[in-house]
């Protein structure tokens, strides 16, 4: 990333930024009309929430990944993969997660997409899967265990389904 540059949560969605060296970055944190100004340390990831106005800056060249992450996609997730439940707003008042194993799955990432190797698109969806269950789990996001019965659906694959029938009732199944 060049210098002044700039991350936040775009149209609706979380960012998370990811120092990818050992120096640690300082960032401008701007939030309800405040700046401060951090270093993260090894092992910090910045996070603009969505929906909370957070945005950060950037004095200096420094090497980050950006990861987005729609909200939507983050519970679906949570709910139909880990069958657990994610309150609205789970990540409203954090601006820095101290995690060192989501660096380290973040890192991977960023080796994967600089690499090109081949099945990289698989490579990448499963760390994505990894680093959004680390997120979940490190960070206290999932409160209520919806595991579904034996063989049932979870409410976020049925919720799915019926979206899915709604979009398609005139078509030939």
């Amino acid at each position: 990333m060049g210098p002044a540059a700039s991350g936040e949560a775009r149209q609706g969605w979380h960012c998370l930024l990811v120092p990818l060296e050992a120096i640690s970055p300082l960032l401008n944190l701007h939030r309800a009309g405040r700046t401060t100004s951090i270093r993260l340390r090894p092992g910090q990831v910045a996070l603009a929430a969505a929906g909370t106005g957070v945005r950060w800056s950037v004095p200096h060249p420094v090497r980050v990944l950006f990861l987005w992450i729609e909200p939507q996609v983050l519970s679906d997730f949570v709910e139909g993969r880990m069958h657990l439940s994610l309150p609205a707003g789970a990540l409203a008042d954090r601006a820095i997660l101290d995690d060192a194993e989501l660096c380290a799955i973040a890192c991977k990432m960023a080796q994967v997409m600089a690499a090109d190797p081949v099945g990289a698109e698989v490579i990448l969806e499963a760390l994505a899967s990894v680093f959004m269950v680390v997120l979940a789990r490190n960070h206290g996001l999932p409160t209520v265990d919806r595991r579904p019965a034996s063989g049932g659906l979870s409410e976020a694959q049925l919720a799915r389904l019926d979206r899915y029938l709604e979009e398609h009732m005139t078509e030939r199944i």
